[in-house]
């Protein structure tokens, strides 16, 4: 498995198209630039045989947090 970690997905796309290595794209939350390549499955180095699918883990945008804050108004009296 070449090093892919890092790279933007297309980039990673291309190169496992080029050495004819068949592939499925996974995304997960990151806080990694959506986009990027966060992890694949085999690991780097791994030796993948003719015909196996490797999978590549692809950073997507984190879901925004969300606050249940309830806003508050202050009385002053004058005087």
């Amino acid at each position: 498995m070449p090093p892919l970690v890092g790279l933007p997905r297309a980039a990673a796309q291309a190169i496992l198209d080029r050495l004819g290595i068949d592939y499925r794209i996974e995304s997960r939350p990151s806080d990694r630039a959506p986009g990027t390549v966060i992890g694949t499955d085999p690991g780097v180095g791994v030796p993948v045989p003719r015909g196996q699918q490797v999978t590549v883990v692809v950073a997507e945008a984190a879901a925004p947090t969300t606050s249940a804050a309830v806003p508050t108004t202050s009385v002053t009296a004058t005087p």
